[in-house]
């Protein structure tokens, strides 16, 4: 005898590594490289700019205490706002009739959210000053 058993002879295991294996290999790598690709790009687009703010006036609806008139902030910067605050002042000959506030916890760069304030006079018979009081950074 030589030292094999008897039966069906066995496979040998293939040499080398699999070639699923290496697919998901690459497909780590690409997706890691890209991520390193686009923090850079972040990075690189970040300027000391602040954020800049304009706050748009949307629809006007009836609420149970009054009105709410639904408010649009746009950040057109490329920095992030944080607790920004928008007012809302219905003024009629120029004099203020009633304010509302409210604050946004944050407004990303290049892009927008949207908020409601409340009055309890009909904003569609006055005058409606928007603006953003101000914001911190995040």
């Amino acid at each position: 005898m030589d030292g094999r058993e008897d039966g069906p002879e066995r496979d040998e295991e293939p040499s080398g590594t699999p070639a699923l294996e290496w697919i998901a290999a690459g497909v780590g790598a690409g997706l890691t490289l890209g991520l390193l690709a686009f923090l850079g790009w972040q990075a690189w687009l970040r300027t000391d700019e602040p954020p800049v703010i304009v706050v748009a006036e949307g629809a006007v609806t009836e609420a149970a205490e009054g009105f709410v008139v639904e408010v649009t902030a746009v950040n057109l910067a490329a920095a992030t706002a944080a607790a920004v605050e928008i007012e809302g002042v219905l003024r009629r000959d120029g004099t203020a009739v009633e304010t509302s506030r409210v604050t946004l916890d944050h407004v990303p760069g290049r892009s927008e959210r949207r908020a409601g304030l409340y009055f309890a006079q009909d904003p569609r018979r006055y005058d409606l000053d928007l603006r953003a009081l101000g914001f911190a950074e995040p």
